[in-house]
Order: C-alpha cells, then sequence, then structure tokens
C-alpha cells in the first residue's frame, strides 16, 4: 500500500508557444483597422470583445500527474484546442500512479476516507495486473481503471481558448485539481520574456482570471458565488434590498397623535414610560451615507440640499465630521429636532441646535428604545430633547403635571411627549403620544361631542364645529412646516399670500383628518370651511410679523 498522504499537484511545462505572441496578434489587429501594429489596439480588441484576434497565438504544454477526472473536464474545451493523451489501450498502467484528491486534506475527519479510498487503489492494482496474466489485454483490462487514474496530456491552445479557460476553470467552483493546474498555466504565460509587461498585467487582471473577472462581466454568473463579485442572484437580492433600505433612508418620523381616550387605553399602570418635553422647532433627521462617507441631512419629505437647507440644518450638519458618524452605517437613522423661531419663545442661546428625541433601526424597522437613542446622541456629541421622567406609568393626572413644563428656557413649553417602552414599536397600540399645553392646543373644547347632529347642515354650525379644530395653533404650526420646507421664505408676510392660499388648505385638511377625523366627518363641506377658516387666521398671523 502506498502513503495515503500521497496526494500529487499538477506538473505544468510550456515546451513551445508563438514567437512573439502579443506582437503578431498586434500585426493581425491592425489589419482589421488598417493601422500600425500597437499593443493598445490589443487591448482595444479585448475589452470591446473582438478577441478573435487572440487566436493566432499559440502555447503548447506538457501536462503530467493529473487524473482521468480532470481530462474529462479538461476535454469539455474543445474550439481552438488540441489534445495528445497516453493511450491506455496500448500503454500498461501497471505502474501508473493514482491521484488522490488534494482537496482532501489530512485530517482527523478525512483520514478514514482516504484510507478506503487508497485500499481501493490497491485492489484495483491488483485485479488490473492479474488480468493481464490471464491474457486480458491492456483495452480491455482497462474498464476496471478509476477516474483516479494519472495521465500525460500534451495540450495546444490558442490565447483566446486559453482565455476561456481560465475563466471556467479558475472559478473557484471549478474542482481543486484543474484550477491548480489552469493557475500553473496562466504562470508560465506570465512568465514569458516576449510579452510586453503592461500586457502581462492586462492579461494577469483582465483576460486570464475567472469568469467574475473577466473584462466584459461584472458580476459572478453562478447562483451561489463565493464572495469575490456578487452574483446575479445576490445583485438581486441587493437591488431590492437598497431600494427598501431608500425607502427606509427617506422614512418619515411616525406621527404622534394627540391624547384621546382611545389612546389612553394603550398604556397601563407599570409600563416603563419616558416623559420629553416636546421642542416647538422643525423636525429633521441624520443618517450616515457609507457608500460616499458623508452625512446626510434631511426633512420629513426630502433629502436637504443647498437650495433647501431647513433653516440652516443643511449648512450645520455639513459642518459635522463625517468619520465620527460611521457608526451609523446605513442602519441607523437620528431623529430630532433642528430649534428655530416657531410659536414658542426660547432664549437665543438654544436656537439653531439639534436635539436627539429617537433612533430608527432600519435593518429592524423599529425605534430604538430611549436609553439607546440617549448613548448614541452622547457617542456623537449631540444634545438631547430633555427628559422629565423616566419610570412607571402611574396615572395620566400625574403626566399632566408635567404639561407647561421647560428646561429649554422661557416661561412654558408647548407640552410633552409620552413614550411607552413597553410596548415600544407595536403594530396595535399607541406607543408615543403628546399632550400639548393649553397656549398651544389644536383643539378648544369638546364641541365635536355636544354639538347638535340636525344643526350640522348651518354654516354658522359648521363654522363653529370647524374652528374647534381649525385653530390659531394648528395654523401657525402648518405655516411653520412651510417655511421649514423652504415653499414659504422666511420673512413672509402678506405679500405672500398666494403661496399660503396654495399649500395651506391642503395641509390643514389633512392635518384634521389625521388627528381629528370624527369631528371631520360632522362638517359639511369640511375643506370649504376650513380654508375660509385658515386663510383669516394665516392673514391675522402675516399681519402680526
Amino acid at each position: 500500500m502506498s502513503n495515503i498522504n500521497n496526494r500529487i499537484r499538477p506538473k505544468v511545462k510550456l515546451i513551445s508557444h508563438t514567437p512573439y505572441p502579443i506582437d503578431l496578434i498586434a500585426k493581425c489587429a491592425a489589419a482589421c483597422y488598417n493601422s500600425k501594429p500597437k499593443t493598445s489596439t490589443v487591448i482595444h480588441c479585448v475589452k470591446s470583445g473582438h478577441t478573435s484576434v487572440l487566436e493566432h497565438a499559440n502555447f503548447t504544454f506538457q501536462i503530467e500527474n493529473v487524473s482521468r477526472s480532470l481530462l474529462a473536464q479538461l476535454t469539455r474545451h474543445r474550439v481552438g484546442v488540441a489534445f495528445s493523451v497516453i493511450s491506455q489501450r496500448y500503454v500498461s498502467m501497471e505502474d501508473t500512479p493514482f491521484i488522490v484528491p488534494r482537496a482532501l486534506k489530512s485530517t482527523t475527519t478525512t483520514i478514514d476516507a482516504i484510507s478506503i479510498i487508497q485500499n481501493t487503489f490497491d485492489n484495483i492494482r491488483n485485479d488490473y495486473l492479474e488480468l493481464l496474466d490471464v491474457g486480458v489485454s491492456k483495452e480491455n483490462a482497462r474498464c476496471i481503471l478509476p477516474n483516479a487514474c494519472s495521465c500525460k496530456i500534451m495540450m495546444t491552445i490558442n490565447l483566446r481558448a486559453l482565455c476561456h479557460l481560465c475563466n471556467e476553470r479558475l472559478c473557484s467552483k471549478a474542482q481543486l485539481e484543474i484550477r491548480e493546474m489552469v493557475q500553473d498555466m496562466k504562470g508560465c504565460i506570465l512568465n514569458l520574456e516576449d510579452i510586453p509587461n503592461d500586457f502581462k498585467q492586462f492579461m494577469k487582471d483582465k483576460m486570464l482570471v475567472p469568469k467574475c473577472c473577466a473584462y466584459t462581466v461584472e458580476h459572478c454568473p453562478e447562483s451561489d458565488g463565493c464572495g469575490l463579485r456578487l452574483s446575479s442572484k445576490e445583485i438581486n437580492q441587493y437591488i431590492k434590498e437598497r431600494m427598501n433600505q431608500l425607502s427606509l433612508i427617506h422614512k418619515k418620523y411616525k406621527d404622534i397623535h394627540r391624547l384621546k381616550a382611545t389612546y389612553a387605553n394603550d398604556f397601563s399602570i407599570g409600563n416603563h414610560i419616558i416623559i420629553q418635553e416636546k421642542i416647538d422647532g422643525a423636525n429633521a433627521c441624520i443618517r450616515y451615507d457609507s457608500e460616499n462617507g458623508q452625512i446626510i441631512a434631511q426633512s420629513r419629505k426630502c433629502i436637504l440640499s443647498d437650495g433647501n437647507t431647513l433653516r440652516g440644518f443643511y449648512t450645520w450638519v455639513k459642518s459635522l465630521n463625517p468619520k465620527q458618524f460611521s457608526i451609523l452605517g446605513d442602519r441607523f437613522l437620528i431623529f430630532g429636532e433642528w430649534l428655530v423661531p416657531h410659536s414658542v419663545k426660547y432664549p437665543n442661546e438654544v436656537y439653531n441646535k439639534f436635539y436627539v428625541f429617537d433612533v430608527y433601526d432600519t435593518k429592524k424597522e423599529e425605534y430604538l428604545p430611549q436609553a439607546n437613542a440617549h448613548d448614541f446622541a452622547n457617542t456623537l456629541n449631540l444634545l438631547y430633547v430633555p427628559t422629565f421622567y423616566d419610570g412607571k406609568f402611574t396615572s395620566w393626572d400625574d403626566i399632566l403635571g408635567y404639561v407647561g413644563r421647560t428646561e429649554m428656557g422661557g416661561e412654558y413649553g408647548e407640552g410633552v411627549v409620552v413614550k411607552n417602552q413597553t410596548t415600544l414599536n407595536s403594530h396595535k397600540l399607541e406607543f408615543y403620544v403628546k399632550i400639548v399645553g393649553e397656549k398651544f392646543q389644536e383643539t378648544k373644547g369638546n364641541n365635536a361631542k355636544t354639538v347638535d347632529k340636525e344643526k350640522l347642515h348651518s354654516l354658522e354650525v359648521d363654522m363653529n364645529l370647524a374652528k374647534t379644530i381649525v385653530t390659531v395653533a394648528r395654523v401657525a404650526k402648518i405655516l411653520n412646516k412651510l417655511v421649514d420646507e423652504s415653499i414659504l421664505p422666511e420673512d413672509w408676510g402678506l405679500e405672500s399670500m398666494g403661496i399660503v392660499a396654495k399649500n395651506l388648505c391642503k395641509r390643514i385638511v389633512e392635518d384634521c383628518i389625521k388627528e381629528e377625523s370624527e369631528t371631520v366627518s360632522k362638517i359639511n363641506n369640511f375643506g370649504k370651511v376650513a380654508n375660509k377658516i385658515a386663510m383669516q387666521y394665516a392673514k391675522e398671523i402675516a399681519m402680526t410679523r
């Protein structure tokens, strides 16, 4: 029995080739273009797919220590290739070695398999010799020989066919034995002294390479690639994920509804809640673009730019250090408030600053707990929205005591946002609600509940009911958003009422439907009524600016 660890590497030798092969190909390529022979012309031909000119250069290899398994694969390449192989019909195989696959490593898990293979080889060799001894011809006795039988091959191949051979057999999906053989053939070519060095480099990088690295290919055609290049399947998956990611990247911050009885019931005694100050500024977001190594600034509806800065937020973001924000990757979105003058009056020193209030995980498609959001803010040296309370929910009466407080300075705050950490990211329960102070409430009283339905056809009643939800505070909020989005100029006034008329009514109607759908449903011609009220309030606001 021979040594079970004796796995032989293919032996490749270049015994003949077309002298100065690239010079010859250049002359042939020049004939096609009626130009002077140049190496650059050959490179152009390869890049453009005009590879027939490569067929003029031939290389003859002597190949030994390879198995019949390899031969079966190698002879699939028939165009531009000539083979001469040792004959099992006329040559005795009694001393021919059998090739144990080099991919079988001498480890504890494979030693038994190698032993089985070697024992089989020994039995076959004994049976083959016995057949010869009893008078069976070599061409008939060979029927018991395995694919592992070593063979010697003389192979002449043109450069075009050699490129194709490398494309297919240097792929990681090819068997190790033939990969090693083709790699050695490539090495023989690149060691030739009569090939220009610049063309050798081109051959090394784009010609004598796996198919995924060839000049005309941009992805792996295999269904399951090795990772060197993305497969077509992986590219399609990447595109799908990227499109989904882009939709998340442009994700608006969640709508936070005003506290109502229906939402109040979603909070249970003992739930972990966070009470934060509701800052009256412009909703903004920061994300990191890993492909370009840049920080991206966005508002609720769009990516910001020099033409739409969200009142300076974009400019501030551009001043940040992108490397610091690389920890976000393409995964995390930082939501916060860009504090600029709105309805609530704050001290001047707190304006033009960004206050973090949430972090969104685009991979899990959920908001992070506030503790994690706070950690992100600290790590990135960002301000965090003031927090009044972090603990268990007891009652709404206790929470109402925080409404009107402020840690931003000034006389009073706009209100609070209550965040339920126990039910965070629930699809059934409202886990964030807002409570706005009386001065800034967008709803007055309980008129929606008390008005007689029989009188709803009266314009006067419709107007009174509409005024309970189309309030000065709501109109001012929408106008501030129009300024934030650069639809209205920051110094707008009566001269801008045309722009206001085009945009205000739709926004008011949408906001009221979202927040006060029950009341809206009870008002005839709500859009018309709401527009009349909103424009009246807008003019009053414009006159005071």
